[in-house]
């Protein structure tokens, strides 16, 4: 970007994140900087231009994080060598939109909220890795996966060996790693009651725990962002500019060497209040995996690893 005659770079970015963390309007903006609304739009969409070619740079694939363990992973005992081929948690999440017309309907959601679901990966750095961005917020979450790992050439297909950590919204395939269902699963279900009674429990904590750093993340990111998360204010084309701009601001502000307390967050601490699936939307999601068996096998094995060794 080049500062013009009026506008300089720096304040051009401020309007930016302005309107970005405070969701405010643009007629608001121009009170604020002293500017034409039509200075405030134009210079609004010249840095959301530039942030989507950013957004390229920051989510290319990295085969290397594909195969490393993470750091924060070997040095807890909680999950290593339990979960030794986690290399991320994946799950979706919904941003307000606006649309009119006949597309309307395909864009409301289970809450009656005109929105759009987005897949996410991050890691145990609270760093998006990969976002899959524009599906209809009617979309269910294995729906939008199924898309994404056929229409996208830059999704991060898991190695042999390697798996994500999903919810129970996901299909048991090979590279993707479920809980238990019809089991107790989300944190709050083991706060002052019984500990876990078997091996199955036992694995579902320690899953829940791990796999809420996706929800944190999500969590943190539309703190700071509250673009996503208050009124929809922008059509489809720019949100979908708008949710890859935000969420490579969040990892720049991660990576940066400055604190940010919107960070201070326990990840471990899980949100997640996911009612569990019926038996009816379980047999539609998992129907032709064909490597259930093997994940089945690998769930097994890690369960009664971590109930062997409790202490």
């Amino acid at each position: 970007m080049r500062s013009s005659h009026n506008v300089t770079v720096k304040e051009s970015v401020a309007m930016f994140l302005h309107i970005c963390g405070h969701n405010i309007t643009q007629q608001n903006a121009m009170r604020t900087f002293g500017h034409s609304q039509e200075t405030i739009s134009r210079k609004f969409h010249e840095v959301l231009d530039v942030m989507e070619k950013m957004a390229m740079d920051m989510f290319k694939p990295d085969h290397m994080s594909l195969t490393q363990v993470h750091p924060k992973l070997r040095s807890d005992k909680h999950y290593w060598p339990y979960f030794r081929g986690f290399i991320g948690a994946m799950d979706g999440t919904h941003v307000p939109v606006m649309v009119s017309g006949r597309d309307q309907q395909r864009y409301w959601n289970r809450k009656s909220v005109c929105s759009m679901n987005i897949l996410a990966i991050c890691n145990m750095d609270m760093l998006f890795t990969y976002i899959y961005v524009g599906m209809p917020g009617s979309a269910h979450d294995a729906k939008v996966l199924a898309l994404a790992m056929q229409g996208d050439p830059n999704f991060p297909h898991p190695p042999e060996g390697k798996y994500y950590l999903v919810d129970s919204g996901y299909a048991l395939r090979r590279g993707y790693l479920g809980p238990y269902r019809q089991t107790r699963y989300h944190q709050n279900q083991f706060q002052n009651q019984a500990p876990p009674s078997n091996h199955k429990e036992k694995f579902n904590r320690r899953h829940s725990s791990l796999r809420c750093v996706i929800e944190r993340t999500f969590g943190v990111w539309k703190r700071k962002w509250r673009i996503m998360q208050d009124r929809a204010r922008y059509d489809i084309g720019t949100t979908r500019k708008l949710v890859a701009a935000t969420m490579t601001l969040h990892n720049f502000v991660r990576k940066s060497s400055i604190h940010d307390p919107d960070f201070d967050v326990d990840w471990r601490e899980d949100s997640d209040q996911q009612p569990p699936m019926n038996d009816d939307e379980e047999a539609v999601l998992e129907e032709g995996t064909g490597s259930r068996e093997y994940m089945e096998g690998l769930r097994d094995s890690i369960a009664m690893d971590l109930w062997n060794t409790r202490g």
